[in-house]
């Protein structure tokens, strides 16, 4: 199974994630957004993951260009039925493509925080290879609603949801 990754600043990798894709002989295809490169045109792989950035729905800056790119990128693997992964900004990214609703979280959410595994977590099968709970850094005034479809990954003691899966 082949995961296109999406990374959007050089600070959020795939991290544990692609240790564990890496790991089970997963390949992985990695977009640096960061670097300049394109996001990819077409649903090549099996599987698309989204990681954090520093981009924002909600403060009020326009969102970067390439963004509408992703969004078109999102809509090629849900119409092709592939499993598709937003963890912080990726996740806001998919949740606003699929019709859900981003927005200011009840409190900001900075530093090492651990997430946990909803119970029962969704058993796909990038999520089933995900840990139970993992210490992840946070960064990130923003939540979303969980769209239509979609099932829930991660949540902390602060922020309800941080990762959804839609399969």
């Amino acid at each position: 199974m082949k995961i296109q990754v999406i990374q959007h600043t050089a600070a959020d990798s795939a991290a544990a994630a692609g240790e564990i894709l890496d790991h089970l002989g997963h390949p992985v295809s990695i977009t640096r957004i960061d670097l300049g490169e394109d996001v990819p045109r077409q649903a090549d792989c099996d599987g698309l993951m989204m990681f954090g950035g520093g981009a924002s729905f909600t403060g009020g800056d326009p969102l970067p260009a390439w963004v509408e790119s992703e969004r078109e990128l999102i809509h090629r693997y849900n119409d092709d039925e592939k499993q598709i992964v937003g963890i912080c900004f990726g996740a806001q990214l998919l949740a606003s493509t699929l019709g859900a609703n981003v927005f200011r979280n009840r409190q900001a959410e900075v530093g090492w925080h651990p997430v946990a595994k909803d119970d029962p977590a969704p058993t796909g099968i990038v999520t089933r290879q995900l840990p139970d709970q993992m210490t992840v850094f946070h960064w990130h005034q923003d939540t979303f609603e969980i769209p239509e479809g979609a099932e829930r990954i991660y949540a902390s003691k602060s922020c309800d949801n941080q990762a959804f899966v839609l399969d």
